[in-house]
């Protein structure tokens, strides 16, 4: 079952249980926005939630939101779940007195799609009743791990916190997190954010062992295995060139060096890294434009535009660019760790535009005769755990943490 057949049955599961319909929003805000992405379902239709008491009757949406997340990019086409730009599945509920009967159509959802009770684990916050919701629906109660105070839910300033519960579920050697489901309780009543991600969703029922795998992403490899990169960059580029797509389809076309724009020249540097010197031919930039098309009707969304493929051609143009400055800058950083002891990364960061992680993979070998250490910043998420390195088993136990008594 593809991303689309997901939305399309999540959409069919709300609409049969009396839950509205919201419009998704750009996954690129507009200039003068509190942040430059959206990054879930809540924040686009905050409005709803900015007086908790405004109605007395339930209110209930369901809606998809496609989301970015600029500051995960570490990891992307390493761990198997990695992907920064994915699209949430949301409930948005309001007023419910029977908050069982939310947590239980939410996860009928996932029953819908085949997923199964059983191997779903629980990881929530003590402080609300999370426990006795999940095992009135079933859920196992040695499948249920209580934290207290692992982070509140905020949706503002002026707006009550409230308290997260993250779901996983069994697969492979480990488990993948499907997404969260956030309460705020305020006389009597509950709100809901509800989250599921449908690209993990679809990696589980297409039985594939990573995100860049499944079939809204695979169909790009051919593509780019052409270009004649390095086999072990091609999940990496495979998953920038679609962040890269869905930005210029959100409209941020144009890179500079503020604001949005800033964020696109990040990833065609990235993308440019990743090439390692080799030039994308105008033949392949016309294929990698056409596979586009397919990226985001995929998901739903329209064609891209003339002005946007436009657009995307020319940043293809400017990825060659990059990619012969990275290499001439690579070739100096490998200079100065050849004449040096000591190297000053951040200064090699800010003033040459290198990232560390470029050095580590360029001068792995050089760094190590000149005994030269760097330490990457690397995030150590349950994401990026769930499954592990390898096929080693996970420790479930661990990774979730104490099991409630």
């Amino acid at each position: 079952m593809n991303v689309q057949e997901i939305i399309d049955k999540f959409y069919l599961y709300g609409s049969n249980r009396g839950f509205r319909e919201l419009k998704e929003g750009s996954v690129v805000r507009k200039y003068g926005s509190e942040t430059l992405f959206n990054m879930s379902a809540i924040s686009e239709h905050i409005y709803l939630f900015d007086n908790l008491s405004s109605t007395e009757y339930l209110e209930k949406y369901v809606t998809k939101q496609l989301s970015y997340f600029p500051n995960k990019l570490d990891g992307v086409g390493v761990n198997r779940l990695t992907n920064p730009m994915e699209i949430g599945l949301s409930f948005l509920v309001k007023n419910s007195k029977n908050p069982i009967n939310i947590i239980g159509i939410s996860l009928g959802f996932l029953e819908s799609l085949g997923l199964l009770k059983y191997k779903m684990y629980i990881r929530c916050d003590k402080e609300i009743d999370f426990l006795e919701w999940y095992v009135n629906t079933g859920i196992p109660q040695e499948n249920i791990y209580e934290w207290e105070n692992i982070e509140k839910f905020h949706i503002g300033k002026h707006r009550p916190s409230g308290n997260y519960s993250y779901l996983y579920y069994k697969y492979l050697n480990g488990v993948v997190p499907l997404g969260a489901i956030a309460t705020i309780k305020k006389e009597g009543k509950y709100y809901f954010d509800i989250v599921f991600y449908a690209e993990r969703l679809a990696m589980i029922l297409e039985k594939k062992e990573s995100i860049w795998q499944i079939d809204e992403i695979n169909f790009l490899v051919p593509a780019i295995e052409a270009l004649e990169i390095s086999n072990s960059n091609i999940p990496r580029f495979t998953l920038f060139f679609r962040i890269l797509v869905l930005l210029i389809h959100g409209g941020l076309g144009i890179a500079s060096n503020k604001k949005h724009g800033y964020f696109l020249k990040r990833i065609l540097r990235e993308l440019a890294f990743l090439l390692d010197g080799t030039i994308i031919s105008e033949s392949q930039i016309r294929e990698l434009c056409t596979n586009s098309s397919d990226i985001v009707c995929s998901l739903g969304y329209v064609d891209l535009s003339d002005n946007q493929k436009k657009q995307l051609m020319e940043n293809l143009r400017r990825i060659n660019q990059y990619s012969d400055d990275i290499v001439s800058r690579l070739q100096k950083v490998e200079s100065l760790i050849s004449d040096s002891t000591t190297i000053d990364f951040d200064r090699l960061k800010s003033e040459f535009g290198v990232f560390p992680e470029w050095i580590v993979a360029k001068c792995s070998d050089l760094l190590l005769n000149n005994d030269i250490q760097i330490t990457l910043n690397c995030r150590d998420s349950i994401r990026s755990l769930a499954l592990g390195k390898d096929n080693t088993p996970v420790n479930i136990d661990k990774l979730l943490g104490e099991r409630n008594g």
